[in-house]
């Protein structure tokens, strides 16, 4: 069943929220909320006798005018569940991973950005690492050539130019906050918006020379 934007609106009316949406019409809730933030299913909805419905853009949740500040805390309780539910799940993700198997850490790492896009997540290094099965030090290790195999080494490079990208459009597309893209581009990118200056003094009284060398430039005088 192919989801149109009258029925995301109908459903949000009905109080549905967007992952209620996806699985009744068998679609990730991305494709849910790109109706929403595209404006092709309306955050404001009439709901009979003038009475407008509010939706949580966060959410997906439909909100009455009338509604109490009882049913705003639920609805940030809802908010800070799935937060926690969705670290749960990355968190065992990254259970029995074997960081021999570099295969396996493409595909793990795979799931991973498919586990992003179906729950609206942008994908961020640490959580990446912890879905995978692996560490930061272990991820620096590897792309600095601490220890590792080559492969394993490309595979952390391969992270990092995935990440440099990520941190780059979503700052423009505005879906990273510009500070934290930039925090995030010197923290993890290699990025510098500050130049580097070397500065060499020079002796005034010429180049330093051992006592051997002065020695043996006068070994011909006279005594």
């Amino acid at each position: 069943m192919k989801l149109k934007p009258n029925d995301v609106r109908n459903c949000l009316e009905s109080g549905m929220s967007v992952r209620e949406i996806a699985e009744k019409y068998n679609c990730s809730t991305q494709a849910v909320y790109n109706l929403i933030r595209r404006g092709k299913a309306d955050p404001t909805l009439p709901r009979g006798k003038g009475e407008m419905v509010t939706i949580d853009p966060a959410t997906g949740v439909a909100l009455s005018t009338a509604s109490t500040q009882k049913e705003l805390a639920r609805i940030g309780d809802e908010k800070v569940s799935r937060f926690v539910q969705t670290q749960i799940e990355t968190f065992m993700m990254g259970k029995g991973a074997d960081i021999k198997n570099v295969p396996d850490l493409y595909n793990r790492f795979e799931r991973y950005l498919q586990y992003c896009t179906d729950h609206g997540m942008v994908p961020g290094n640490m959580n990446a690492y912890m879905a995978i099965g692996v560490s930061r030090n272990t991820i620096y290790d590897w792309k600095n050539g601490v220890y590792g195999t080559p492969e394993q080494r490309q595979f952390a490079q391969d992270l990092d130019r995935f990440f440099a990208a990520i941190h780059e459009q979503g700052v423009l597309a505005g879906t990273i906050n510009p500070i934290t893209g930039i925090f995030w581009q010197k923290a993890y990118d290699g990025l510098s918006d500050q130049p580097k200056i070397e500065v060499t003094v020079n002796d005034p009284l010429g180049e330093k020379r051992s006592a051997e060398e002065i020695a043996k430039e006068y070994s011909d005088l006279p005594d």
